[in-house]
């Protein structure tokens, strides 16, 4: 899953968290606009996190790393 942390208050990290209960092994690459969370917190509150880069990552970096976790057993 591509997804903006920030969504609406934050709420980013419910979607992670829901997706990761309802299929385990869903990986997480989270983009923000923030430096909020450049000191790797994110790691620590969402396990299924696997990268975090900003919002202004061009789409084809993106799309390689999607691509790279979507890989990854």
């Amino acid at each position: 899953i591509l997804l903006d942390v920030m969504l609406d208050d934050g709420e980013g990290l419910c979607v992670a968290d829901f997706a990761r209960y309802r299929c385990p092994q869903t990986r997480v690459v989270f983009v923000s606009s923030s430096g909020f969370f450049s000191d790797g917190s994110i790691f620590r509150l969402s396990p299924n996190a696997r990268a975090f880069l900003p919002c202004s990552t061009p789409p084809d970096d993106l799309s390689t790393m999607i691509e790279h976790y979507a890989k990854a057993g």
